[in-house]
């Protein structure tokens, strides 16, 4: 179980650190994955209330669960991966929806 969850949190940490548009806090020790959307050229606080905004939304959507943490000034949004059934397709489904409505908050 333990060596399948840090897997897959080592894995959507791969995902995050190769996408243009994601940004990884730090890498993960355990099943706990820290990141955020980021775009060029946004401000600090708006990319805050960007990530505010995804969590939510995926949230009232109710397939991925996520939280949110600050650190230092940044918002991120935290994954922790507990289930072992977890897969790649998953992991690649979580940052899809994540870009779908970081595009529904920029517009907003």
């Amino acid at each position: 179980y333990l060596d399948r969850v840090v897997a897959n949190g080592a894995r959507l940490a791969e995902l995050v650190e190769d996408a243009d548009d994601l940004e990884l806090a730090v890498p993960p020790q355990c099943n706990i994955v820290c990141f955020r959307y980021r775009p060029e050229g946004m401000e600090q606080a708006d990319l805050n209330t960007l990530n505010a905004r995804i969590r939510q939304r995926l949230l009232e959507k109710g397939q991925y669960y996520l939280v949110q943490t600050y650190l230092g000034e940044a918002l991120y949004l935290r994954v922790t991966l507990t289930n072992p059934f977890t897969e790649e397709q998953d992991l690649q489904g979580l940052l899809s929806e994540v870009r779908q409505e970081a595009m529904v908050g920029q517009a907003n």
